[in-house]
């Protein structure tokens, strides 16, 4: 295998609140990633999003 640079992409969930929380850390680091239907996460966390975003702001 070669390593390559990592890329943005459209990353689907699948009904899967366990991916939509990964794919929302992975965006982090890697720039064009759209997240499909990241609102599945209400299913585990309702609150998901707000507390994510609130350890990014200062």
């Amino acid at each position: 295998m070669t390593p390559v640079a990592l890329h943005g992409a459209s990353l689907a969930t699948h009904e899967d609140h366990r991916l939509a929380m990964a794919f929302a850390i992975a965006k982090l680091r890697i720039g064009g990633i759209e997240v499909q239907n990241p609102e599945v996460v209400s299913k585990s966390w309702p609150d998901y999003f707000k507390v994510f975003e609130s350890f990014f702001k200062k």
